[in-house]
This record gives structure tokens, C-alpha cells and sequence, in this order.
């Protein structure tokens, strides 16, 4: 779909900006929510749509025409690091600053991803 928006197809690059303009309306009702709309906050769309540069420059539009007080930003950790993290906290671990620099520091020293077993690896 990108792609084809992004060769002057008006249909695609309608839907493709649908897709942004509906993204940032569940963060600007998550900012609502959480009482941040007003004051400056830090937003950050994970998955592999916000990896493409076309998208991620629809997503910043948009986002400060919805909301001028928000900064797009790249997220700190992949959506699967996301999950344990809520995981834990859900489990009454606590993730404070200290932790989170931890596990980027631990995830940038990574040097090896291994095989399942029995692949050879």
C-alpha cells in the first residue's frame, strides 16, 4: 500500500493518511485520558508501520496538528521489549529509569542471537 501511495496513487495515499490521521486520534484520546493533552508529552508509535519514513512523516503531521503540545518521537524499545515491560510492572516489578537503562545497555551489548535448538546453529 505504501508503495502505491507513494507513486501518485491518490487512493492508496488516502487510505494511507487515514491510517495516520486514526493513529494519532487514539494517542490524542490517550493523551485526553491520561490528562496530558495540554503540557508538553512525548509520543511514540511502535509496529512496523511507523518504521516507514513516509508514514512516520504523515504521523508527525499530524500529530502536531492534533496535538501542538505533543513531540513525535522514536520509541526507546521495540513493542516486544514494551510487552515485558508491562508484564513486569503488571507483576509488581517495578521498572524505574535505572532499569530501563539497564536493559538498553544490556540489548546494545548483545552481540548474538541463537538458534532454536536442533537448527544447527
Amino acid at each position: 500500500m505504501f508503495e502505491v501511495a507513494a507513486s501518485s496513487d491518490s487512493v492508496a495515499a488516502s487510505i494511507v493518511a487515514g491510517a495516520a490521521r486514526s493513529l494519532v486520534r487514539l494517542a490524542a484520546a490517550a493523551a485526553e485520558r491520561l490528562g496530558v493533552a495540554t503540557v508538553p508529552t512525548n509520543v511514540a508509535f511502535t509496529g512496523s508501520i511507523a518504521t516507514l519514513d513516509a508514514m512516520r512523516a504523515l504521523l508527525r503531521e499530524e500529530l502536531n496538528r492534533v496535538l501542538p503540545c505533543a513531540r513525535y518521537v522514536s520509541p526507546r524499545f521495540d513493542s516486544s521489549i514494551g510487552a515485558a515491560l508491562l508484564a513486569a510492572q503488571a507483576d509488581g516489578i517495578a521498572v524505574d529509569e535505572g532499569a530501563l537503562t539497564r536493559l538498553s545497555r544490556s540489548i546494545a551489548n548483545r552481540t548474538r542471537f541463537y538458534a532454536a535448538p536442533g537448527t544447527g546453529d
